[in-house]
């Protein structure tokens, strides 16, 4: 999907299943609305705020990095692919580069998502656990 640099309101998507029984009919979402001021980057290291994490892929351990200014509030969360919550840390940044380490020990392997709240921004990376 794409969209121009200006948010876009009163959008549709239009959607169809197909498969070896058929094609459904086309459904259709109205009324979508995108700000893309507010939208959630997902990508190999954030713009923003630098967020990134290595070694990814990790089988044991891994470190998320980010920048802050000194005093701003974050919120750092991981989440599986179905939107579950396995991690969620509440914290105050330093200036410059911010570090968290992370056991992966405990969780199963497969695709999480690290999103960082600061500053008004909001930023996602993916993190392949084997």
């Amino acid at each position: 999907m794409t969209w121009g640099t200006n948010p876009a309101t009163g959008l549709s998507v239009y959607v169809n299943a197909s498969n070896a029984c058929g094609t459904s009919l086309n459904r259709a979402l109205n009324g979508i609305a995108i700000d893309v001021l507010h939208c959630v980057r997902l990508g190999d290291q954030g713009v923003a705020t630098g967020l990134n994490i290595f070694p990814n892929p990790t089988s044991d351990r891994a470190t998320i990095v980010f920048n802050g200014t000194e005093g701003a509030d974050f919120n750092l969360k991981m989440v599986d692919v179905t939107g579950r919550m396995i991690m969620n840390e509440r914290g105050t940044a330093t200036e410059g580069k911010n570090q968290r380490e992370f056991n992966t020990n405990e969780v199963s392997a497969g695709v999480y998502f690290i999103m960082i709240e600061i500053g008004g921004t909001t930023e996602q990376i993916r993190l392949v656990i084997e």
